[in-house]
C-alpha cells in the first residue's frame, strides 16, 4: 500500500526495501541456523544458477517492476498479479521441467483466469444508490 502513496515516488523507498530484504534474510538465516544447525551448501552449478536466478530475477528485478505496476494501476488492480503468478509458473514448469497438468490444475487455472477477467472488467466505481 505504501507504494501507492505519493511518498513512493522517491527512490529512497527502493533503498528501504533493499535494507528490509537484507535484514529479513539475516533473521531467516539466524533462525534456520538455530533450529536446524549450520547450513550445508551444495556444490552443484545447477543449484547456484537456480539461487542466482531467484535472487536476481525473482527479487531484484521484479520488486521494482511490481512497485511500478502498483503506481500505474493502483494497489487493487495490481493485486491481481498474484492470481496470474501460479498459472504462469505452472506454464513455465511445463516447458522447462516437464510438469504434467492434472484435471484439477487445469480447472484451477481456468477458474483463476476467468475470475481475473471478470474482476478486471468490473466497474471501477460503485453504482450510484438512490
Amino acid at each position: 500500500m505504501l507504494q501507492a502513496a505519493k511518498a513512493a515516488r522517491k527512490d529512497s523507498l527502493l533503498v528501504l526495501l533493499g535494507w528490509a530484504m537484507l535484514w529479513g534474510m539475516l533473521m531467516d538465516a539466524a533462525f534456520a541456523w538455530l533450529t536446524a544447525g549450520p547450513p550445508v551448501f551444495p556444490e552443484s552449478a545447477r543449484y547456484w544458477c537456480g539461487v542466482a536466478y531467484l535472487a536476481i530475477l525473482g527479487s531484484v528485478v521484479t520488486f521494482p517492476l511490481y512497485f511500478r505496476l502498483i503506481r500505474d494501476l493502483g494497489p487493487g488492480r495490481a493485486a491481481y498479479n498474484g492470481v496470474l503468478t501460479p498459472v504462469v509458473a505452472m506454464a513455465l514448469s511445463t516447458l522447462l521441467e516437464g510438469y504434467r497438468w492434472s484435471a484439477l490444475a487445469v480447472f484451477g487455472a481456468v477458474l483463476a483466469l476467468a475470475g481475473m477477467v471478470v474482476a478486471l472488467r468490473g466497474r471501477s466505481a460503485p453504482p450510484d444508490t438512490p
